[in-house]
């Protein structure tokens, strides 16, 4: 007894030489978990930025297929626009095909990345940045080739400007409306069916 109690005394513990080897397991399940935090935390950053990957890839590859449908729609919306632009504005004159091609294929590119970019964040409806932003793509294409007729580039900038804004709010207008056709098509499915 007297051994262990000169031990004690020696080391300053009461539980003899085994202390050291709870300290010492103690520390390896405390490292041991901060190894699992770590590895988890490094698991998560590389799920995330794989999720970005794949959504950037998505909004690239929706920007390349509307791209082309938009172009072709830039040249025709110039022929649409062309008699109410010249009624608005005098000194309106038609943009080259050219202009409109490219005009229609930005803002076809940037329309498609946009709604697909936004596809995944409204998960409950995903409707709505689908309608919202091809309806804005048109408005904000068709602003942007009467700015292209008024000439020069800051004209196209602010026809650009002026129908994202106008685009935007004109494509809630028409998801609501859509909303509203949407509710009104189920409910005369249930009382037709009877369910």
């Amino acid at each position: 007894m007297q051994a262990h109690e000169t031990w004690n005394q020696n080391n300053g513990s009461s539980d003899g030489p085994f202390s050291s080897l709870r300290a010492g397991g103690a520390n390896t399940e405390r490292r041991r978990g901060q190894d699992h935090r770590k590895a988890f935390a490094r698991k998560e950053l590389l799920e995330m930025r794989q999720a970005r990957r794949i959504l950037l890839w998505e909004a690239l590859r929706w920007a390349v297929l509307l791209a082309a449908p938009f172009a072709l729609f830039g040249w025709g919306i110039g022929y649409i626009v062309g008699p109410a632009s010249e009624r608005l504005s005098p000194g309106w004159t038609e943009p080259g095909a050219l202009v409109s091609l490219i005009l229609g294929a930005v803002c076809g590119a940037f329309g498609g990345a946009a709604a697909r970019a936004l596809y995944d964040l409204f998960e409950e409806d995903q409707d709505m940045p689908v309608v919202v932003i091809g309806v804005a793509t048109f408005v904000v294409l068709g602003a942007g080739i009467h700015g292209a007729g008024q000439g020069g580039l800051f004209a196209i900038l602010v026809g650009i400007a002026g129908g994202t804004l106008v685009g935007v709010a004109s494509g809630f207008v028409v998801y609501i409306l859509y909303s509203v056709l949407r509710a009104l098509y189920i409910w005369a499915g249930k009382e037709v069916n009877g369910y």
